[in-house]
């Protein structure tokens, strides 16, 4: 019996889930460059949560997680970050971001 491909966003996330970082699907960019959650005025292409309580919802049950990228393969991954991962993000969009190295 041939088990089914698994994408490498699927393997990303369990990968992440390894180094103990939980992980929740998120929208991704469709080709034409508009996010999948279909909403008309969408300001945050593929960052849009997936789930009902976004990084809230974020695990690191493999199950869970072969579960969410079986249903939505392209779905991009979040990351719970602070205290959930350890993880700390500094995050500057806009020419702020541009022109900061």
């Amino acid at each position: 019996m041939r088990q089914a491909a698994t994408s490498d966003l699927q393997e990303a996330a369990l990968d992440y889930v390894r180094r103990s970082w939980p992980v929740f699907p998120l929208h991704s960019i469709a080709a034409n460059g508009r996010c999948t959650c279909n909403g008309p005025d969408c300001s945050s292409p593929g960052k849009l949560a997936r789930t009902k309580d976004g990084c809230k919802d974020a695990t690191i049950d493999p199950e869970t997680i072969r579960r969410w990228w079986t249903q939505c393969p392209d779905a991009n991954i979040g990351v719970a970050t602070g205290t959930p991962s350890g993880l700390v993000v500094l995050d500057i969009d806009g020419e702020g971001g541009i022109g900061w190295h």
